[in-house]
């Protein structure tokens, strides 16, 4: 089954969605710590996805990749660690829920010598993978970029090795250019 989106966001009166979706007044979420939220259709049901800031209290959570993926992605404490050292490009961590139950954490930030957004980290933690998260949750911080909109770009970097990684990207529209940093393939996506 694949993914389908019906988006809202936290702040407006109604939703989006596919005509005959059903979805009116009234349905979006309003914790004020949300700030993007989508109906997902995932591998297991129907869920609301929602970015989160990380604030003093949520940011201790004990979210984490299974041991054999530690090789391929950053830990939670070097995802913050990361965000405070790019805090003067805008650097934007968030915690990824799902209907409310915190499922993964995400880092990007803006990268003005390439024009472009930096999609720095994405995990979900290891007892929520392959429910379709990772997807939704890449595709609505794809949907924060374009409404921020001070880049038409995104880049990214995956450790070579990193299949799961890979596929999940391509799905989502990006591709290899053609360059690496040591071990990690860059790739790039331009926002439609």
């Amino acid at each position: 089954m694949g993914s389908g989106f019906i988006k809202m966001n936290s702040t407006d009166d109604h939703v989006s969605g596919p005509a005959g979706a059903g979805l009116g007044p009234g349905l979006a979420i309003t914790c004020p710590l949300c700030y993007y939220t989508a109906i997902m259709q995932t591998k297991v049901g129907l869920s609301v996805i929602s970015l989160e800031e990380i604030t003093p209290d949520n940011w201790r959570l004990g979210l984490r990749v299974s041991n054999d993926q530690e090789k391929y992605v950053s830990d939670r404490t070097h995802l913050l660690a990361r965000a405070y050292a790019y805090r003067e490009r805008h650097s934007r961590a968030v915690i990824i829920c799902s209907d409310g139950t915190p499922v993964g954490m995400a880092l990007y930030y803006d990268c003005d010598e390439l024009d472009a957004y930096d999609f720095s980290q994405l995990f979900i933690d290891e007892r929520y993978q392959g429910k379709g998260y990772g997807l939704a949750a890449t595709e609505c911080i794809l949907d924060e970029m374009r409404k921020d909109g001070r880049f038409k770009k995104v880049v990214l970097c995956y450790t070579d090795g990193n299949q799961a990684a890979r596929s999940l990207y391509e799905k989502c529209g990006f591709h290899e250019i053609g360059e690496s940093d040591g071990n990690e393939i860059v790739m790039e996506k331009i926002l439609g």
